[in-house]
Parts: structure tokens; C-alpha cells; sequence
């Protein structure tokens, strides 16, 4: 595809369970091979990656399987300069008729409810951003749940229109983890300002919504107190949290 066909965007499609997604948070980073010719994602050539479907289809939107797909988003997002778009599939089922244990959205003849997976992309979509930004471990290490980051993974974007930044952590360990983001390259007098924190969390892990009870499992939204160059939080077990910050 680099050799014979130039500006072109890759269409990618995976389905796949909790170990993958968790396992796969540098799929996209630059040096990474990719296909039987071993090319990898270099940033210098014109070739770019829309995933074209992808979800965790092992069960049946249970919140554990969304909290994987939270987790692997933090690469797309931070990886945006290579996958310039992402879907997905599939988007709509009909309850009894479904060929796939995951989907989006979920209806019968009268009613419908959105999955868990829904509020994931959601969440990524309302607080999308126009530039991603740097977010490391203090080994420089990008947060993907690897050894020692005690199963975090973390990406952070700016809203040049509102000029906000959204910081994404999951928690996948069955711990509370304190986390502190050290704002670099700020001004001397200039400070963040917290504006909310929107939590997203199941106590039961093979929960989803339903068409009786369609808003079971929904992110809840709270006022975020905190104005300074260092944002300290601590993140529930198996929680995925966005906080949104002024600048």
C-alpha cells in the first residue's frame, strides 16, 4: 500500500476480547510493524489508519468488556496524528436477533437503550479536543496499563476552542490509585482551573443497561475543585474518569 498507492488511509477491523485491548496500548506508536511486509507507522509517510470496526465482543457490553475498550481509546486518542478516524461496529441490533454479542445500540419494536459501550464513545466524542498532548509516566513512559503504572492507562487532549484540557485515566486494577498530572510548559503565573470530573463506574462488572432499566450504567458528572499546576486525584478501582480543566 506505501509503494503503489499514495495519501492512503488503511481501513483496520478487529474484534477482540479484554486481554487485547488491554495488551495492544502501542499498537499505533511509530515504530511498530505492521503487515507481512514490515512496514510500521511512520509518521513521515502519507499513509494513515482509519479503524474502520472495532469492539470488544466477548461479552455482551458487560461494563468489564467496556471498561477494556475505555482503556484502548487512550491509544487512538494519542495516536491521532496516525488513526485519523475510528467506528465502532456494529451500531444498531434488534434484541433475539443479533449475530454479534456486541453492539452499540440496542432496540426491540417499541423501545431502545444504549449500551455501555455507547457512553465510551460518548465520552471520547464530547471531549474529543484539537490537539493531543504528551502525557507520560515519570519514566517519560506512555500510560498503557504496562508493568509498574499499576494498571492505569491515561491520554490528554486541548479544546483550542474552549480552550480546555481533558485528561482520560482508566483504572483496570482492583485498587484505588493515586494519580498526580504535573502541568509542563505553563507560563510562570499562569494556573488550570478545574471545571468537572465525569466518572464512569459499575460495581457490578457483567452489567450492562437494558431495555428495562435503559440508564442503569451512565457516567455522573461532578464539580472538579482544583486550581494549580498539579492536579492530585485519586481513581476508584475500575473506573474510567475524565477531568476538564480551564486554562
Amino acid at each position: 500500500i506505501d509503494e503503489r498507492y499514495h495519501d492512503t488511509i488503511v481501513d483496520e477491523h478487529y474484534y477482540k476480547g479484554d486481554d487485547w485491548f488491554y495488551s495492544n496500548g502501542e499498537r499505533y506508536a511509530a515504530g511498530k510493524v505492521r503487515g507481512a511486509q514490515g512496514n510500521t507507522y511512520d509518521r513521515s509517510k502519507p499513509t494513515r489508519v482509519f479503524v474502520g470496526e472495532f469492539a470488544n465482543n466477548r461479552t455482551n457490553n458487560a461494563f468489564a468488556s467496556t471498561l477494556a475498550e475505555a482503556a484502548y481509546w487512550t491509544s487512538l486518542e494519542r495516536n491521532s496524528d496516525m488513526v485519523v478516524m475510528a467506528a465502532y461496529a456494529p451500531l444498531f441490533c434488534k434484541k433475539g436477533f443479533n449475530k454479534w454479542n456486541s453492539n452499540l445500540i440496542w432496540f426491540d419494536n417499541l423501545r431502545s437503550m444504549k449500551s455501555c459501550s455507547w457512553y465510551v464513545q460518548r465520552l471520547y466524542t464530547q471531549y474529543q479536543g484539537t490537539n493531543a498532548l504528551k502525557l507520560t509516566d515519570m519514566e517519560g513512559v506512555n500510560i498503557t496499563g504496562a508493568e509498574g503504572q499499576n494498571g492505569l492507562f491515561a491520554s490528554s487532549v486541548y479544546d483550542a476552542e474552549k480552550n480546555q484540557v481533558y485528561i482520560k485515566i482508566i483504572n483496570v486494577s482492583d485498587e484505588a490509585q493515586p494519580v498526580k498530572v504535573n502541568f509542563e510548559g505553563l507560563k510562570k503565573k499562569e494556573v488550570l482551573k478545574g471545571v468537572e470530573a465525569v466518572s464512569y463506574h459499575s460495581d457490578d462488572l457483567d452489567a450492562d443497561n437494558t431495555l428495562d432499566e435503559p440508564t442503569k450504567i451512565v457516567p455522573q458528572t461532578s464539580p472538579l475543585n482544583f486550581e494549580g499546576k498539579a492536579l492530585e486525584v485519586t481513581v476508584a478501582p475500575k473506573t474510567f474518569m475524565v477531568y476538564v480543566l480551564q486554562k
